[in-house]
């Protein structure tokens, strides 16, 4: 187990998520508005100053921009993550409520893209040049330019319009509430992801394939009879495995945020939905904290896939 190399990504991590954390602080106080005029709305103007003044002390803004941050860190550290005033629930309920939704479509979406993505990029790989290999590429950048709320906005045309069929209208079943009701809701989400995924999954598998197809070993499993399937699979495939890996990983550790046009499609309760609605109801707490959390979990996941490399070819070694 290489300890030292993870101890310094570690210590890494937490200065990323540090930058994370003051950047998500400043952009928020960007935004025009806060809680008071997001709660109120127009009728901000007829709110006398002592009124105003003491909503302001109420949401926790009256305070100086660098002490309100380093009272929402200290909060962080101690594992209080705030609390959302509209909700009248803690942040982390909020997030241990959205975090499962996030996670099981991230996974099932990577497993579209990869079950997909894999397959075609070796053999578009294969036949290099041909009419084959053409076809897959333009299915590959079809993947890539069409974005998913196109996708997932036909889907729910076509199903919901056409066919009365939509089960994410009868709110989201959890897998051990309701596993058949949850597998209908996640199915299409995970699709429109999914094939997105897959284009690029297919186009890094295809360069890696061709880039490791020209190595010595493969001319020699070739030399010595080995059927062509063997050496795709077994000899390329293997060895071609590290760039594929990487950006699954990324791909993976971007769906944990990047799901929030699909969420709001598909009716998902996820992470990304609630940090679209915190920004809309200008819930700092809420916003800086999820963002933390999902920043925290890329780079955690980045971590594993680092770590994983040298399971996958026993030559690479960590100091």
């Amino acid at each position: 187990m290489p300890w030292r190399y993870a101890l310094v990504r570690l210590v890494a991590s937490v200065l990323t998520l540090a930058g994370v954390a003051v950047l998500v602080f400043v952009v928020l106080r960007l935004l025009p508005g806060d809680e008071i005029t997001s709660t109120f709305g127009t009728e901000t103007g007829v709110l006398t100053d002592r009124q105003i003044e003491s909503l302001r002390s109420y949401y926790g803004v009256d305070q100086p921009a660098y002490q309100q941050f380093f009272s929402w860190l200290g909060s962080v550290v101690t594992g209080n993550l705030g609390f959302s005033v509209r909700s009248g629930t803690s942040v982390a309920s909020q997030i241990r409520d959205a975090l499962p939704v996030t996670v099981e479509l991230a996974l099932l979406s990577i497993l579209v893209g990869v079950v997909i993505g894999v397959p075609l990029g070796v053999l578009s790989g294969a036949r290099a040049g041909t009419r084959r290999d053409a076809t897959i590429q333009v299915f590959g950048l079809l993947g890539l330019g069409v974005p998913n709320f196109v996708i997932g906005t036909f889907a729910v045309t076509l199903f919901a319009s056409w066919f009365d069929y939509f089960p994410n209208a009868r709110g989201y079943a959890a897998p051990w509430e309701d596993p058949w009701l949850n597998v209908q809701q996640m199915v299409f989400p995970a699709i429109t992801l999914g094939l997105a995924l897959s284009g690029t999954i297919m186009r890094t598998t295809r360069s890696a394939f061709l880039e490791t197809s020209t190595q010595p070993f493969v001319r020699t499993a070739r030399g010595k009879g080995i059927s062509a399937r063997r050496v795709r699979y077994v000899h390329i495939l293997r060895n071609a495995s590290i760039p594929i890996a990487t950006i699954t990983g990324i791909q993976f550790g971007y769906l944990l945020g990047g799901t929030v046009i699909v969420e709001q499609i598909f009716a998902m309760p996820g992470l990304g939905r609630l940090v679209l609605d915190g920004i809309g109801k200008r819930e700092y707490a809420v916003v800086q904290s999820t963002i933390l959390v999902i920043s925290g979990l890329f780079v955690m996941v980045n971590l594993l896939v680092d770590l994983l490399y040298a399971r996958l070819d026993p030559r690479i070694r960590y100091k």
